[in-house]
C-alpha cells in the first residue's frame, strides 16, 4: 500500500526501539515523601517512585516505572490493620460498635487526604492531568477557609498516594516499620482522640473531632 503510493520507507526504520525512556527521580521528592513517612531511607528506593506515580504520567510509564495502584491496594490492608491494632489495644473496654466508628473516621479518603496536604505529600506526586492538577488545588482551599474536612471533594488521588507508600514501605522492610510509619502518618489525630477518650469523652466527640481536625491542628 505504501509503495502504491510512492512511499518509501527505510528497512531499518520500521521498527521502534524497544529501549525504556530514562527518567531520572529528584532525590529532594524522595526526601520529602520519606519524610512524611517518618523514614531516613528505605532499601528499595524504586518502591517509593512507584507510590508517587499516578497513571496519567506517561514518562514514568514509558521509563518502565508503574502506577500506585497494586501497592495502593495492598497498603489499604496495611493500614487497616494497624488502626484496628491500635484500636483494640488502647481501647481494651470500647465496644466493637464504637470501635468501628472511630476507625471509620480515621480511615476514609477526606481523613487521608487532609493528612496529605497537612504533610505537603501532594507537591511530590508524578501526575500530568490538569483535572486533578485543579481537584488537589481546589482541596487545599477549601482545607484553609474552612474547619472541616468535608464538602471539599477530596480528590481520590491524595487518600491513594498515602496508603501506596504504606503498601511500599511493608514490602519493602516489612511489619513492623509498617506499623510504626502508619502510626506515625496519624499520630496527630491519634493522639487527640486518645486524649478524648481517656478524659471521659464520648466515642462521638472523638469521632467528630478526627472528621472535624483542621482548628486543631
Amino acid at each position: 500500500m505504501m509503495e502504491e503510493l510512492g512511499i518509501s520507507i527505510p528497512c531499518e526504520n520500521r521498527s521502534i526501539s524497544a529501549k525504556k525512556l530514562k527518567y531520572v527521580f529528584p532525590e529532594d521528592e524522595l526526601r520529602r515523601a520519606l519524610k512524611f513517612l517518618g523514614l531516613d531511607s528505605v532499601r528499595n528506593s524504586h518502591l517509593i517512585h512507584e507510590a508517587l506515580t499516578h497513571a496519567s504520567c506517561g514518562i514514568c510509564t514509558m521509563a518502565g516505572i508503574s502506577s500506585y495502584e497494586k501497592l495502593e491496594w495492598y497498603g489499604d490492608a496495611i493500614l487497616c490493620l494497624v488502626v484496628r491494632d491500635w484500636l483494640y489495644n488502647t481501647f481494651p473496654t470500647v465496644e466493637v460498635g464504637s470501635l468501628n466508628l472511630l476507625e471509620t473516621a480515621l480511615v476514609n479518603n477526606e481523613t487521608l487526604s487532609y493528612i496529605a496536604i497537612r504533610g505537603r505529600l501532594h507537591d511530590v506526586i508524578r501526575y500530568k492531568s490538569k483535572m486533578l492538577k485543579s481537584k488537589v488545588h481546589d482541596f487545599e482551599s477549601h482545607l484553609q477557609q474552612n474547619g472541616s474536612l468535608w464538602g471539599g471533594n477530596a480528590p481520590k488521588i491524595l487518600a491513594d498516594v498515602v496508603e501506596a507508600l504504606i503498601g511500599a514501605v511493608h514490602l519493602d522492610s516489612g511489619w513492623e516499620l509498617s506499623r510504626k510509619t502508619v502510626l506515625h502518618i496519624l499520630d496527630p489525630l491519634l493522639r487527640v482522640i486518645k486524649t478524648i477518650i481517656s478524659d471521659g469523652g464520648e466515642i462521638e466527640q472523638a469521632v467528630f473531632w478526627a472528621m472535624n481536625p483542621t482548628e486543631k491542628l
